[in-house]
């Protein structure tokens, strides 16, 4: 009976390994396609910037130095996004290039599938898009009276 269960457990830790080395083959490209530029490290989330580098890397992402026209996100911490970076900068202004946070990344992986970079905007930047901007508030006024005085 105790070489049945031995048996069993065996089995079921075999089953187990493939599945686990399954997971990590899909896993290996959930971020396949994407080019991400990095403004984070050293945050909330944990995790360093070089490592996040990597675990792009490894699951399929490229990660560029900077960011440009052809960057699909930028990660950037909620310290990053507080500081107003540069990258946080370029990303807003001059290439409209959306802004996740690391955990966007990390949950990526861990799902084995690009997770909607909608859900994973840094609070900050949150909180930045609830607030209208500043020249829309003042606009809107002037845009109701001029609509009036026609």
């Amino acid at each position: 009976e105790g070489a049945q269960a031995g048996a069993g457990a065996a089995a079921a830790a075999s089953a187990g390994a493939a599945a686990a080395s399954g997971a990590a083959a899909s896993s290996s490209r959930a971020l396949a396609g994407l080019t991400l530029a990095l403004s984070a490290g050293g945050d909330e989330s944990g995790v360093g910037q070089a490592e996040l580098a990597k675990s792009i890397r490894a699951a399929g992402g490229v990660v560029s130095n900077t960011v440009h026209k052809r960057v699909d996100l930028l990660v950037a911490s909620a310290r990053a996004v507080k500081r107003n970076t540069q990258a946080v900068r370029k990303a807003r202004g001059k290439f409209r290039t959306p802004i996740v946070s690391p955990d966007f990344v990390i949950d990526s992986i861990a799902a084995g599938s690009k997770r909607d970079p909608a859900l994973y905007a840094p609070t900050a930047d949150r909180a930045a898009r609830a607030a209208p901007p500043a020249a829309a508030a003042s606009a809107a006024p002037l845009g109701t009276i001029a609509a009036r005085a026609v």
